[in-house]
């Protein structure tokens, strides 16, 4: 990993790790009465023996971060319906929504993160992987009713 970012929310204590580069991301629970020791392993576990010691870390106290905002709502939007679908407690379904986050094409890399990162898509996925994704999906539309003469604007692609 390039850079990262660590976001920690107040309350819950999710956090997650994003390569700035590929924009692939890590979510972890964690609470608030875990001892250093218990975060460096943590760390060392899902972060340094998948990908490395990072070259730098810009942490939620620095000014410069610009991702993490619209990944924490991303992240709320994914894990809202999956805990009234399925039930159980959000932490519960982290590793499903970052396996969806890093497989959802992300319009500022021209792909999904997994493709950055690894030059390919992870494999298939599941039942309850496209069941979450559809849930995810759901709860972000919109049901627009029109009335005869009401005018609109379609964009066409080809």
């Amino acid at each position: 990993m390039c850079v990262e970012e660590v976001r920690k929310s107040v309350g819950n204590n999710p956090v997650f790790i994003v390569d700035t580069l590929t924009k692939s991301t890590h979510f972890l629970a964690i609470r608030e009465d875990y001892k250093m020791e218990r975060l460096a392993r943590l760390y060392i576990d899902e972060i340094v023996a998948r990908h490395g010691l990072p070259v730098s870390i810009i942490s939620d106290q620095d000014g410069r971060l610009t991702l993490s905002e619209h990944t924490i709502k991303t992240l709320e939007d994914m894990l809202r319906p999956c805990v009234i679908d399925f039930g159980g407690s959000w932490d519960t379904h982290l590793p499903l929504a970052e396996f969806t986050y890093n497989n959802s094409y992300h319009s500022n890399i021209r792909c999904a993160p997994s493709k950055a990162l690894y030059g390919r898509k992870c494999r298939k996925s599941s039942k309850r992987q496209e069941i979450f994704k559809k849930s995810y999906a759901d709860s972000r539309r919109k049901t627009l009713e029109f009335e005869v003469g009401d005018q609109l604007l379609l964009k066409v692609s080809h």
